[in-house]
């Protein structure tokens, strides 16, 4: 089940509906609290989001250190 709340909220991401996206990574995460990439995925999408929210970006930030503590695959180089 936190599949398809993942997977949607990465379609619904891509339409630029963040809000309904952030909702489903959150279940995601709620229904599957190791899903690494439920964390990233909330994260881009907390940054997609945070043009007018400080708090966002912090949120963001958080989400990118759990993602990594929990896949650190996830860490990319430039």
């Amino acid at each position: 089940m936190a599949h398809l709340h993942f997977n949607f909220g990465n379609f619904v991401h891509k339409a630029d509906r963040n809000e309904l996206a952030l909702h489903h990574f959150d279940m995601a995460i709620r229904l599957d609290p190791y899903m690494a990439t439920a964390y990233n995925n909330r994260g881009a999408t907390l940054l997609a989001a945070s043009y007018e929210r400080y708090e966002r970006q912090s949120m963001a930030i958080n989400d990118f250190g759990w993602a990594v503590k929990l896949d650190a695959t996830l860490i990319r180089t430039v």
